[in-house]
């Protein structure tokens, strides 16, 4: 059975901040926890509801609450009551089709992106979608499903590894966008190793009809290419930013992640012009094959002209025709049809059209 997803027509009519969700049908439970972390402490909670967070008001505590799940629209709304956000974005947040986007308020930096994952079976792009909100506490992560990829930045958390525990929650923030556009250079390996597979398919079996699966690379491409590009334009924002989330140390790290982008870009272009190429390729592999049949049929063509012309002299059933009564006419006209056919073939060979 196909799987039902939900649609911007769900919501066609209804006032801003209605909390509909947009995406992948999903009927996994929505799983709250968090983390709370400072240079000596580390403590990890899952909770039903937001009033049960710890340490998110405590200033010298560094906290990370993770909702895996946005499907359910009534957490949401109970989440955006609790740390007082904005209605516009919860509805951003469960719209998993948004586009990545950072928007700044008075209380907190939000940052929408995606997030993706090779499917190791079918070869496919899995994507998601990560809404993540900083403030001077803390960071908070809404997970369309939970990224594995976040694992060992959590672990380095636990284990107290790096400087990560001595540093606030801006730069968590950071690890944690950095980790997701370092994930991204997987995905354009792999569209690389796709690329040269399906060009060495291409020049071993010319006969074989690619066109669907070149679209169907090139559909990933466009794709990964609209994921990546609008990051860019975060990014420079928040390094710009004289905002008092991030601080200037910080941003230096950002503007390394900018340049990783910046590179992803490049590699997603010249992806974009490799399967253009490989795509006129195999037109014009086709186009010859069709130009080869076409010219075998013209030579055929070509050889029956004169002997349909011959035939249909001798087919016109005049009275008077001298031909007609000879006795060897019969074996003449055959000689006659088989000398115009062979003299064409030897003159067609000479031309090398043969």
């Amino acid at each position: 059975m196909e799987e039902q997803n939900n649609t911007y027509a769900d919501k066609v009519g209804l006032p801003p901040g209605s909390l509909v969700y947009i995406g992948k049908q999903n009927s996994q439970n929505v799983i709250l926890s968090e983390i709370n972390y400072s240079v000596d402490h580390h403590e990890e909670n899952e909770f039903n509801e937001f009033s049960n967070c710890k340490s998110w008001d405590k200033s010298n505590v560094v906290t990370l609450v993770s909702v895996i799940g946005v499907h359910d629209a009534s957490i949401i709304e109970s989440a955006g009551e609790y740390f007082n956000l904005d209605p516009m974005i919860l509805e951003k947040i469960v719209n998993t089709e948004s586009r990545p986007k950072l928007e700044e308020f008075d209380d907190y930096l939000f940052l929408r992106m995606k997030t993706l994952e090779v499917d190791i079976n079918s070869n496919d792009i899995i994507t998601g979608h990560i809404s993540l909100l900083l403030n001077k506490n803390g960071v908070l992560s809404f997970q369309e499903n939970e990224v594995s990829i976040l694992g060992p930045l959590k672990n380095r958390i636990r284990q107290g590894k790096g400087t990560i525990r001595k540093r606030n929650s801006d730069y968590v923030f950071y690890r944690i966008v950095d980790t997701l556009v370092d994930n991204y250079f997987t995905i354009t390996e792999h569209l690389d190793d796709q690329l040269e597979k399906l060009e060495e398919k291409l020049l071993e079996n010319q006969n074989e009809n690619l066109n669907e699966e070149i679209y169907d690379l090139k559909k990933k491409i466009g794709f990964v290419k609209r994921t990546i590009s609008p990051l860019r334009e975060c990014l420079s924002n928040i390094i710009r930013s004289d905002n008092d989330f991030v601080t200037k140390s910080t941003q230096n790290y950002f503007r390394d992640v900018n340049d990783h982008l910046i590179h992803l870009n490049e590699i997603v272009d010249s992806q974009r012009e490799a399967i253009n190429d490989l795509l006129n390729l195999h037109m014009s592999i086709m186009n010859n094959k069709m130009n080869e049949v076409m010219k075998v049929l013209t030579i055929f063509a070509s050889i029956f002209i004169p002997l349909t012309f011959i035939a249909g002299i001798y087919g016109m059933n005049f009275e008077i025709m001298p031909e007609l009564k000879w006795e060897y006419g019969y074996i003449i006209a055959w000689g006659i049809m088989l000398s115009a056919a062979i003299i064409l073939l030897l003159y067609f060979r000479r031309k090398k059209w043969l």
